[in-house]
């Protein structure tokens, strides 16, 4: 994943005849390693375990939206909430994104997520050497290089969803201008060990990394564009974008969030 490169075209679904004799089941969850978001009426997923995505046209997303409202919380159905096709269940089924099996899904329902007011990057600092950040980025980032080329999008993913889930309750209360100042130390060091440039994912994992080892609880969020199809992950903290400017995540509709 990059910051701003055009990825290959999400797989869009076909349309496929509907079968009467589909039965609707009882109960439906959202796959585990699937996220969707909500664009101009259309409907993409992320599909993390195998580090895809996928469209769902207008007519779709009616449908998936009727599916929402027509089941609760728990999945179990709750009554007709509008043009409930079946063939819509079994198709996203098929892959991989729902499931009617509680042990190995959620509640089905899009990413919400408050935009970011501001950036790191709305300041503007004169750059400075900090050698003892630095050794500790050329520590870090092997580790970060290594999971990021060996694990998959969704086992990188998991790890982050526990490690912050550790620090649940022990969260360390920082100003904002702390924060910054931290920042724009690993802004200034980064250069000596790696280039952030098309690289979003590895230098949010490891910004997401870094912050979360000090127990702040920090948000690594990933975003899509449609026109044109491209994908981008950044690191905020209570609306303040750490890695990125501000104008360049705006760009992005926030489909999964840790």
């Amino acid at each position: 994943m990059t910051s701003t490169q055009t990825m290959p075209r999400a797989a869009q679904t076909t349309d496929e005849p509907k079968n009467p004799g589909n039965a609707m089941p009882q109960q439906v969850f959202q796959a585990k390693a699937a996220s969707y978001c909500l664009l101009d009426s259309v409907s993409i997923f992320l599909d993390r375990e195998n580090d895809r995505y996928h469209y769902l046209d207008r007519e779709k997303t009616g449908l998936l939206d009727a599916l929402r409202r027509g089941f609760g919380p728990d999945g179990v159905a709750r009554g007709a909430a509008g043009p409930v096709d079946a063939s819509v269940v079994k198709e996203l089924t098929e892959k991989r994104l729902l499931t009617t099996q509680a042990k190995d899904g959620k509640a089905l329902q899009p990413v919400s997520h408050t935009p970011p007011i501001s950036s790191v990057y709305d300041d503007y600092w004169k750059p400075q050497l900090y050698p003892a950040t630095i050794a500790h980025l050329a520590v870090q980032h092997l580790s970060v290089l290594r999971r990021i080329k060996t694990e998959s999008l969704f086992e990188t993913t998991q790890k982050a969803e526990r490690a912050k889930a550790s620090i649940a309750g022990r969260e360390k209360a920082v100003a904002e201008t702390e924060l910054r100042a931290k920042a724009k130390k690993i802004i200034d060091s980064r250069y000596f060990v790696y280039t952030y440039r098309d690289k979003c994912l590895f230098d949010s994992y490891l910004f997401f990394t870094y912050f979360v080892n000090r127990r702040i609880p920090v948000n690594w969020v990933f975003g899509v564009n449609l026109y044109p199809f491209a994908a981008h992950c950044w690191v905020e903290y209570e609306g303040l974008v750490m890695n990125d400017p501000l104008e360049r995540v705006a760009a992005f509709t926030p489909i999964y969030v840790i």
